[in-house]
């Protein structure tokens, strides 16, 4: 018995000090630089057209070499998207929809309320950040890596005005 517990407590302590191939680790040298970056909450004129955040990432030197794919804010992930065609603007859309905007279809048979949608999950990121900082995930040669944003400007609430039930788009 005592060799058994031996060798579990080696595999546990092996195990528990391993490098797994998934560890989210920072990158110290980001491989673009970012100029500015900033985030803008924004309300749509409608109440069922939700609220959210845009966020910009301007960069100053573009690398070819990489792709920015999605970016960790405040509780939330998002894809960055390229803004244009020769832009060095990627933004981020955090659309966060309003609460009473679906029907919720309660029944005692699952079927019928297979309808229903999960909302959208606020996740605990793998990193820890302060409300003016990023993290963005970027592939390089098939493999993914991160890099941290800090100092992230917030502007002015942007509210799009709502349209009379009588005007036409």
């Amino acid at each position: 018995i005592s060799q058994i517990l031996l060798i579990m407590f080696v595999l546990i302590f092996t195990l528990s000090f391993s490098d797994c191939g998934d560890t989210k680790r920072l990158q110290e040298n980001p491989p673009v630089k970012v100029l500015a970056p900033s985030f803008q909450k924004w309300i749509s004129g409608r109440k069922e057209g939700g609220t959210g955040i845009k966020i910009y990432i301007p960069v100053v030197q573009e690398n070819k070499a990489i792709t920015l794919k999605l970016i960790y804010f405040r509780g939330r992930v998002t894809p960055l998207m390229l803004q244009g065609d020769n832009s060095k603007l990627y933004v981020g859309d955090f659309k966060i929809p309003y609460k009473n905007a679906r029907d919720i279809v309660m029944n005692a048979d699952p079927k019928k309320e297979a309808v229903n949608t999960l909302p959208e999950p606020v996740f605990d990121p793998p990193f820890e950040l302060q409300d003016d900082e990023a993290v963005i995930s970027y592939e390089k040669k098939g493999k993914t890596y991160f890099f941290k944003v800090k100092n992230i400007k917030e502007k002015a609430v942007l509210v799009y005005p709502s349209r009379k039930k009588n005007e036409k788009k």
